[in-house]
């Protein structure tokens, strides 16, 4: 009986190391690149990239940029309106906003006056059948439209950080 116990035990401590050691990706895709050549027993630092996996898709994505000073009012689930500016395609339509990057990127690192924007994933369009005619790489502007946003907070988001209000 003792030996059982023991036993039992030892045999739910392997599948605990077993289960803290699966690595699984956060998304369902096709992997494009394996960083590292990996044996058993390797050891892999938190957060360290393994492999490049390449999201499966259900239709068409949107990657968009919103400056940093935006986020606040962005959020999973917003409505936005998409605005094609090509002579091929002159519809607008209107989707939502599926995901956002957790940490900002800079725009371009080179530039003294570094500006920072978040990536945004849109992906839930409301008009299916107008998308589907829209050619894949062509650019489009995305706006925002929340609800989050009182008039005097836009207002005094479009000045610039560095000016001093007095009253």
């Amino acid at each position: 009986q003792k030996n059982n116990i023991e036993n039992d035990g030892e045999l739910s401590l392997m599948k605990g190391k077993v289960s803290t050691n699966i690595i699984t990706s956060p998304v369902a895709g096709t992997i494009l690149k394996i960083d590292h050549n990996l044996k058993k027993g390797s050891f892999i630092e938190q957060y360290q990239s393994i492999m490049t996996v390449k999201q499966n898709s259900n239709g068409q994505v949107i990657e968009a940029k919103f400056d940093a000073k935006y986020r606040p009012y962005i959020y999973e689930g917003a409505s936005v309106k998409v605005s094609v500016n090509s002579t091929a395609f002159k519809n607008n339509f209107s989707a939502r906003v599926a995901k956002i990057s957790p940490d900002s990127f800079s725009d371009n690192p080179n530039d003294s006056r570094e500006r920072r924007y978040y990536r945004v994933t849109i992906d839930s369009f409301d008009n299916v059948s107008d998308v589907n005619y829209l050619p894949e790489g062509i650019p489009v502007n995305v706006f925002a439209t929340s609800k989050k946003i009182s008039i005097f907070e836009y207002i005094i988001a479009s000045f610039k950080s560095d000016m001093t209000f007095v009253w």
